[in-house]
């Protein structure tokens, strides 16, 4: 017997098709949602990646200009005869370099010396100089004199191969001392030459320094004692002859500009630690310590407790040789040398 046919139920079918609109609609709405949530989410990576970049971009900014200023400050009082160059900068993320060359006047040439690359944060910090201020190479080398230095070992700047210069204070006696001047007579009359010269006492002023230098002999510099009676005690009892490498004297140009027509004193000195204080940098307790000594128990500091030791001079090797057996030169090492052409 053959099954009826089921009636046809119009309320059936229209509740069929509500049921699928509804369906279509809530596959729409999650399709819809789906869309706008990916679309916020990538609105919001990038905004995050916008504020990381900017965010980075300011503080590497502040960081670099914060250890520019603090290097150049400091660059201003340590480093016989050495001056910066223009900088290299290379930011990263978080993180970044400033590369710095220096180089030395020599009677107005300019001599390339080496290049001091810095590390520094977005957090503010920045390192020392990566590999140290100067890249020394120690050799023993009897033909350059090497033989009064300690150990035996002349320093040498290893990127130009020129002498590096050392001093000897005044207050404290060295097993030996080193006396280039008469390696002077053998070098060609063309040439220029840097000399670092150690005084006999600390009561020499810049102007008489100026006027007691035999004719044609200049000062590029002058060193400063920055040392406590603690560390001239500590350096005195030592057995082991230590003069301090002309990259960490600390001192001031003999002149403000290169054309040797402005001179510095004593004074301008005392400035340039005020600079450095009012940095609030990395280096402001090597400033605070270098001023507190220049104050001598003073309120403030004076320009007579600024007290010369020695000198870069420049010249001739004719001129220079002038030096040989004046009462002021304890020692004189040969730095860097060069020609006029």
């Amino acid at each position: 017997m053959m099954d009826k046919e089921r009636p046809f139920d119009e309320r059936e079918t229209k509740a069929d098709e509500a049921e699928m609109e509804f369906t279509g609609l809530i596959r729409s709405a999650r399709r819809k949602t789906l869309l706008r949530n990916a679309i916020l989410s990538i609105l919001a990576a990038a905004a995050l990646l916008i504020f990381v970049t900017l965010g980075n971009t300011y503080a590497l900014n502040k960081s670099s200009t914060g250890a520019m200023m603090d290097i150049q400050a400091m660059s201003r009082i340590q480093g016989a005869n050495l001056n910066l160059t223009d900088y290299h900068e290379m930011p990263g993320l978080w993180s970044g370099s400033i590369t710095y060359g220096t180089y030395k006047i020599i009677e107005g040439i300019p001599i390339p010396s080496s290049s001091r690359q810095f590390k520094y944060n977005a957090l503010g910090h920045f390192s020392n100089p990566v590999g140290g201020k100067s890249e020394i190479l120690n050799l023993s080398t009897p033909a350059a004199g090497s033989s009064a230095f300690p150990g035996g070992s002349r320093p040498f700047n290893d990127k130009t191969g020129q002498r590096e210069m050392v001093f000897y204070h005044p207050g404290i006696e060295y097993n030996r001392y080193v006396n280039d001047l008469e390696q002077l007579s053998s070098m060609r009359p063309e040439h220029l030459v840097e000399l670092g010269v150690s005084f006999d006492r600390d009561d020499y002023s810049a102007d008489e320094i100026t006027a007691m230098l035999p004719e044609g002999v200049h000062a590029a510099w002058y060193w400063v004692d920055t040392f406590e009676y603690e560390r001239i005690d500590s350096m005195q009892t030592s057995e082991i002859d230590s003069p301090i490498a002309a990259v960490d004297a600390y001192g001031f140009s003999a002149y403000e500009d290169l054309n040797n027509q402005s001179p510095n004193n004593e004074s301008d000195f005392i400035k340039l630690v005020e600079q450095g204080l009012t940095l609030n940098g990395k280096y402001e307790e090597e400033f605070n310590r270098i001023y507190t000594l220049l104050k001598g128990g003073k309120t403030v500091p004076d320009a007579a407790n600024v007290k010369i030791i020695g000198a870069v001079l420049t010249g001739s090797p004719e001129a220079l040789h002038q030096l040989e057996g004046m009462p002021y030169v304890r020692a004189a090492v040969l730095g860097a040398v060069t020609e006029l052409y």
